[in-house]
């Protein structure tokens, strides 16, 4: 009967990999992220970022269109309320624009929806729910 050699430190690695293992779900357990696009017609397309992250919610508002030094209104709608309304400038070096901004991560799951339009009246809309 052939037997295994003995190995001192096999017991230490174990116990490393198994807390490596750990950390790494409850990591991913709590980075929810959520990406959405949508396309808005005339070469325009847009995506929507939404991350929990340390109590908060990371939102990103990308709007991809070639047209340089448009304006756009922009509102974001968290939970059917007005988050955050602006305007953006579409520019050639970004090849469009883009909005972040921070808002409260409320118990259960976070709709956030974003939307904009042009003076032409093209409209952007992409709508993100972060499950809880």
């Amino acid at each position: 009967m052939t037997t295994a050699p003995f190995r001192p430190h096999s017991g230490r690695r174990c116990a490393l990999l198994a807390v490596a293992v750990v950390l790494l779900l409850s990591v991913q357990a709590t980075a929810h992220d959520v990406r959405t696009a949508a396309t808005c017609g005339r070469g325009a397309s847009a995506k929507l970022r939404v991350k929990a992250d340390h109590g908060a919610l990371e939102v990103e508002y990308r709007v991809r269109r070639t047209h340089a030094g448009e304006r756009w209104s922009v509102a974001l709608i968290h939970e059917r309320r007005v988050a955050w309304r602006g305007s953006a400038t579409t520019s050639s070096r970004q090849h469009g624009f883009r909005i972040r901004r921070t808002l409260p991560n409320y118990p259960g799951a976070d709709e956030v929806s974003a939307r904009a339009v042009n003076r032409r009246g093209l409209t952007c809309q992409a709508t993100a729910t972060l499950p809880a």
